[in-house]
């Protein structure tokens, strides 16, 4: 490792210095890392307002809780218990389940889980036109 001084380093220990006498650095809290977490999900569990944020992505909201689609990694295995969420229909490995949207990224880190996404909007038929 070279420890002698270089422009780089000089650099940034300068800049670090004058932030620093500033009073700029404030320390905050790491963000949860939810990479099993689609990404409109991820920003609802980021928003001040998640009401605001489902309406405007078309997802669904209600008391707190977001409509998902969890996928387990074994098709024959289950949610971690004590859990708050509401299971509404299952096939396989996939959970429709309403849930608590601060729990979001914690049940997404289970090493039970696959993915968590938001449901597959519904497409309805046009009458076709002759």
């Amino acid at each position: 490792m070279n420890f002698l001084p270089s422009k780089t380093n000089t650099t940034l220990l300068i800049a670090s210095i004058v932030v620093a006498s500033l009073g700029v650095i404030t320390v905050t809290k790491p963000l949860t890392n939810c990479p099993k977490l689609e990404s409109r999900l991820y920003q609802v569990v980021q928003s001040s307002n998640p009401a605001e944020t489902t309406a405007r992505s078309g997802l669904y909201y209600s008391h707190g809780k977001i409509r998902v689609i969890i996928e387990l990694t074994d098709p024959t295995g289950s949610l971690p218990p004590g859990r708050q969420l509401s299971i509404e229909s299952r096939y396989h490995a996939l959970i429709q389940a309403l849930v608590p949207v601060e729990d979001l990224c914690d049940l997404s880190n289970e090493p039970s889980i696959k993915f968590i996404r938001a449901p597959s909007e519904l497409q309805l038929l046009q009458p076709s036109v002759k």
